[in-house]
């Protein structure tokens, strides 16, 4: 059995204290500005021109990740 004290009981109190304050940020966000999931604010990041170019940007950015990380992980390995 854990210790009162321990860092298990330290890591569910601040994990808790972290969820409070997830939750009361969203409910103050619908207080003042009303729901942040409205369907103008989702429908302007679906509806954007140059979708393609961002996800081709992503696309050559992990492509580009996994070329600099499969050697170092080779060596690791072998």
């Amino acid at each position: 059995m854990a210790a009162p004290g321990s860092l298990g009981v330290y890591n569910k109190v601040v994990f808790a204290a972290l969820g409070v304050l997830m939750v009361g940020s969203l409910v103050y966000t619908c207080v003042t500005d009303g729901s942040p999931f409205r369907l103008e604010l989702l429908r302007s990041l679906s509806m954007e021109e140059d979708w393609m170019s961002v996800t081709g940007w992503y696309e050559f950015w992990q492509c580009c990740n996994f070329l600099c990380v499969l050697p170092h992980r080779l060596l690791v390995l072998y």
